[in-house]
């Protein structure tokens, strides 16, 4: 089943206790907030089954950030930069 949101809040960025993020099934979601460059706390983000989501913003500040999961959005063709990046799954 997915979901018919296109945008998330700006305060999901705000949210800097959150060590983990899970965006899944947000079939019509097409961008995140630039908001969510700006956890500092976010160690592992995954997205997955969000078909139309084009792209991800620069996350250079998000310094904690290590694992980056990707699976079911083909829309995203490029890649920012991710300083710590230690595990990538797409």
């Amino acid at each position: 089943m997915n979901c018919a949101v296109r945008a998330l809040s700006e305060a999901l960025g705000d949210m800097q206790m959150h060590k983990d993020l899970t965006l899944k099934s947000f079939g019509a979601l097409n961008v995140l907030p630039l908001s969510i460059a700006r956890s500092t706390s976010l160690e592992a983000l995954h997205i997955q089954s969000c078909g139309a989501l084009r792209e991800l913003p620069s996350m250079s500040a998000m310094t904690r950030l290590t694992s980056l999961t990707l699976v079911e959005c083909d829309a995203v063709t490029e890649l920012p930069c991710f300083g710590g990046l230690n595990v990538l799954r797409l």
